[in-house]
């Protein structure tokens, strides 16, 4: 909502400067506001006690303060998963690495499609690479991924130049099957 009604971008995050923005958006727009469901930064607090007084003191808020500030749920699964995946992170670099590397080239994926033929992989779904910090995005590229296992393997036996890129010095090695 903050977004599209209102012009001006919250260029500070010092204290209070997210509340004053969000109260002048809803006193701008006139609504009045039962929670208010932002992520679970600390930082937030202060913005979220500001918002509090104001709408207290101008009685907009509908439940009475009690269910004010939400926290995010969404945020905090994120923020465990993503603890959870550290102890897989070199297992998660080198299946991105190869997928990369696949997608990096027509005759790459050229080759893969043939060695999925071959395998007899009729699987739907096709590389996808982990593109943000996001759980789910590394979850996708997994998935699919997983389902390709053996298609991998006969492809870095197809293709040399696979191996030698992910055992480079930059490369993170080549993932097995366990990986």
């Amino acid at each position: 909502m903050v977004g599209h009604h209102s012009s001006k971008t919250i260029k500070s995050k010092k204290e209070d400067d997210i509340g004053k923005h969000l109260q002048k958006v809803l006193i701008d727009c006139g609504l009045k506001v039962m929670a208010v469901t932002i992520d679970n930064a600390s930082a937030n607090d202060s913005d979220i006690n500001y918002l509090r007084r104001q709408m207290n003191s101008l009685k907009t808020n509908i439940a009475l303060d009690k269910y004010l500030h939400i926290r995010c749920a969404v945020h905090i699964v994120n923020l465990i998963v993503q603890d959870g995946l550290k102890d897989v992170d070199i297992s998660i670099k080198g299946v991105f690495a190869v997928v990369r590397f696949i997608k990096n080239g027509i005759s790459r994926l050229v080759k893969f499609k043939e060695c999925a033929a071959l395998e007899k992989a009729d699987i739907k779904a096709f590389l996808s690479l982990d593109v943000c910090t996001r759980w789910n995005s590394t979850y996708d590229m997994l998935k699919v991924t997983c389902a390709y296992k053996k298609v991998f393997t006969r492809y870095a036996e197809e293709d040399p130049y696979c191996t030698i890129e992910l055992i480079s010095d930059k490369g993170p090695g080549v993932p097995d099957e366990q990986d």
